[in-house]
C-alpha cells in the first residue's frame, strides 16, 4: 500500500504539471482551433488526434529513456527546432495569404479545407515540430519520475497523458466548431486566420531564435 501510494505521489503531480502545459495556448491549440473553426468538427477532432498522436510518441520516447538522445547529440535539438520553425512558418504563411474565409469544409487548397488526412497530419506535425515539447517531457519526466520507477507506473503515465492531451484538444474541436463559433467565424474569418498566421510564424521565430543561441 505504501509502495502504491508513493508512485500515486510522484504521478499524480507529473499529470498536473502536463495538464497546466497542454491548456496553456501554444502552437497545438492555435492550430485545433483554427482548424475547427474553418472546417468543422470532424476535420478539428482529426486535429487533435493528431496532437495527441504527437504528445503520445514525445511521452513514450521521455518516459522510456529514448528522447535523452536529443541532449547526447549535439544538433538532435537544434534540428527539430530548425523543422520547426520551417514547418511552422509555412503553416502560418498558408494562413496570412489565403483566400478570404472558405465554407465548411472548403475546396481542397483553401485554408483548414484540405482532406482527413491532412487535418490529421497539420496536428499531428505541428505537435512533433516543437521542440518545446520534447523539453517539456525530457524535462518533467527526468526531474519527477527517478529511475526506480517501474515500468507499469511509466505506461499508466503515459495513458494518462494520452487521455488528457485528446480529452482536452478535442474539447476544443468541439467547442469551437459549434455553431455560434462557425458563425462568427463565417463573419470575421479572414481576420482570425490573419491572427492565427501571425501566431504561428511568431511560434516559428522564436523556435529560429532558440536554435541560433
Amino acid at each position: 500500500m505504501s509502495t502504491l501510494a508513493g508512485i500515486t505521489g510522484r504521478v499524480l503531480p507529473v499529470l498536473a504539471a502536463y495538464g497546466a502545459a497542454a491548456m496553456t495556448p501554444g502552437a497545438s491549440v492555435v492550430v485545433v482551433a483554427q482548424t475547427s473553426l474553418a472546417s468543422g468538427r470532424f476535420k478539428g477532432a482529426l486535429t487533435a488526434f493528431g496532437v495527441a498522436l504527437g504528445t503520445a510518441i514525445y511521452a513514450a520516447a521521455s518516459l522510456f529513456g529514448l528522447s535523452a538522445l536529443v541532449f547526447r547529440v549535439p544538433f538532435a535539438l537544434r534540428l527539430v527546432q530548425i523543422g520547426g520553425g520551417i514547418y511552422l512558418t509555412s503553416l502560418g504563411v498558408r494562413l496570412l495569404v489565403g483566400r478570404s474565409a472558405p465554407a465548411l469544409g472548403g475546396e481542397p487548397g483553401e485554408t483548414g479545407g484540405d482532406g482527413a488526412g491532412g487535418a490529421f497530419g497539420r496536428g499531428l506535425l505541428t505537435n512533433l515540430s516543437n521542440p518545446h515539447t520534447v523539453i517539456f517531457f525530457v524535462g518533467i519526466f527526468s526531474t519527477m519520475l527517478s529511475p526506480s520507477v517501474p515500468t507499469s507506473a511509466r505506461a499508466v503515465v503515459l495513458f494518462a497523458v494520452v487521455a488528457m492531451s485528446v480529452t482536452w484538444y478535442t474539447t476544443v474541436a468541439v467547442a469551437l466548431s459549434s455553431p455560434r463559433a462557425q458563425g462568427l467565424y463565417q463573419r470575421t474569418g479572414r481576420a482570425i486566420d490573419v491572427v492565427a498566421g501571425t501566431v504561428m510564424v511568431w511560434f516559428a521565430a522564436r523556435f529560429a531564435l532558440s536554435a541560433m543561441q
